[in-house]
């Protein structure tokens, strides 16, 4: 005989199943203008359906679980409490919107359309050393994206990259110093045409 659950011992299943929502995706959904209010947050509150439907994005998580990431990113000072009303709500902060970026950053890739144009995207970057720590993280990650080296602040790419150099400038704060050429030949470009598999 298959035992009946209790009206109870469903809503807790359906509460166990509900995801757990990590820092990138907290951030992304405030970033998306997802409005979440501490209200919706406090243990023990019930909302109305009508205040409940307008966080509905937030319900796919636990509550409970949602408020402990909430109180984690307010540590770390990634969100902040802001009046709007008679409600508080969580807002990104400067610093938030800068872990996003990183997570991004991390993700990033370059496409590569079908056919190449004989065209090369040439980075040439001149960052002082002041900023020694920003140039050697701007450096490392055109490494991990596949540019080619000719000299030690010259980078190569066959495709066109000037969204994502854009973006690491932002990211890594080198507006000046970094200058990005299209060329269309220079020695030894065999050699380069190889390394791409060109």
């Amino acid at each position: 005989m298959i035992k009946k659950k209790t009206i109870k011992e469903v809503k807790e299943t359906k509460l166990e199943r509900k995801a757990y929502p990590d820092t990138e995706t907290v951030l992304r959904m405030l970033a998306a203008g997802a409005l979440l209010s501490t209200l919706f947050i406090s243990p023990h509150l019930t909302m109305g359906v009508g205040i409940l439907a307008k966080y509905l994005p937030w319900d796919k998580f636990k509550r409970a679980f949602l408020r402990r990431t909430v109180d984690r990113l307010k540590k770390r000072k990634l969100v902040k409490y802001v009046e709007k009303g008679n409600e508080i709500l969580v807002v990104l902060t400067e610093s938030g919107r800068e872990e996003l970026l990183k997570f991004d950053l991390a993700n990033m890739s370059i496409s590569r359309p079908k056919q190449w144009d004989g065209k090369w995207w040439q980075v040439i970057f001149d960052i002082p050393n002041k900023h020694k720590k920003s140039r050697d993280q701007f450096r490392r990650k055109l490494q991990d994206l596949g540019f080619y080296f000719i000299q030690e602040s010259v980078a190569l790419y066959p495709y066109p990259c000037k969204k994502e150099i854009e973006y690491l400038r932002e990211v890594y704060g080198v507006h000046e110093g970094v200058n990005l050429m299209r060329v269309d030949y220079f020695e030894d470009e065999y050699m380069v045409k190889e390394e791409f598999g060109l």
